[in-house]
């Protein structure tokens, strides 16, 4: 399910005339440094549009690329919203309380019109579930002094397509004679670095991490396991996936998140793969 648009979108900046109300109607949302001033975006979603009870998987944030000044791998935080805050008079010396560590932590790559993805599972869950105040996300680059600074569209740009979307992957809710499923897909470009699949909320299902290399050079990947969704563990050793090759990968414990941990093996070579991740219901 797709939420969109945000019911807030806007950005405060540390000093200067800019008013609260012109960037909350600004096309554009600010984050990074320019010109001896900071800029943090903040962004709500309403998630009750979802029906109750649903088992939610998987949620990402995308937001799309408008500009782009930054360094290459500049890493950028998100944050979660703890206080309540008036959008078109929130400002740098009315900022509001967010919680001490990042929700997600990304390498900015791109440019003009790409997406970036902000990965926010174990945080919208709890929203879904009335554990936690629904205030939305901060988002900012994580050394501001660095200089530099990056927009993302808002829901002011025209074209719709590039707003801001909260995207919401959960279970077939139980129907008569119809156990929950999990059937999700996710393609990546490995790197001598390493790169993780989503976060996945695992708990009630028996499921397996399938792996295709379709690229030319051997891949190593082990399968995550994690009670928050922010301290992780190895579940098994480490698999090498040879090119053009698949494994599967099962967890020998029960816990509430998983994820699939990768890279290839030689520096400077890059291959595709293809993470298939499937479950019924235990």
């Amino acid at each position: 399910m797709y939420i969109k648009p945000p019911i807030v979108d806007t950005y405060i900046v540390s000093s200067g005339p800019t008013s609260p109300k012109r960037c909350y109607y600004d096309e554009q949302l600010l984050i990074g440094a320019h010109k001896g001033k900071y800029y943090r975006t903040l962004l709500i979603f309403d998630m009750s549009s979802l029906p109750q009870c649903l088992p939610i998987v998987n949620v990402q944030m995308k937001l799309y690329l408008s500009l782009c000044e930054l360094a290459a791998d500049t890493k950028i935080e998100v944050y979660q919203v703890i206080s309540k805050y008036n959008p078109k008079k929130i400002s740098w010396r009315r900022h509001p309380l967010i919680a001490e560590c990042p929700v997600d932590v990304i390498e900015l790559k791109g440019k003009p019109g790409m997406a970036v993805a902000f990965r926010l599972t174990s945080l919208a869950a709890n929203w879904y579930s009335g554990a936690e105040a629904n205030f939305g996300v901060l988002i900012r680059v994580s050394d501001e002094t660095s200089g530099g600074r990056a927009g993302f569209c808002s829901r002011e740009w025209d074209d719709a397509r590039c707003w801001p979307v909260l995207e919401v992957h959960y279970a077939q809710p139980d129907k008569p004679g119809c156990e929950p499923t999990l059937d999700v897909r996710e393609d990546f470009l490995a790197t001598n670095e390493y790169t993780y699949s989503s976060a996945l909320d695992v708990l009630i299902f028996n499921y397996t991490y399938e792996l295709h290399n379709s690229g030319d050079f051997p891949v190593e990947a082990s399968l995550q396991l994690s009670l928050n969704g922010h301290d992780w563990s190895d579940n098994v050793p480490p698999q090498i996936i040879p090119p053009n090759g698949i494994e599967v990968l099962m967890p020998d414990t029960i816990t509430r998140y998983a994820r699939l941990q990768f890279r290839t093996l030689e520096p400077e070579h890059t291959s595709p793969i293809q993470v298939y991740i499937q479950g019924r219901k235990g």
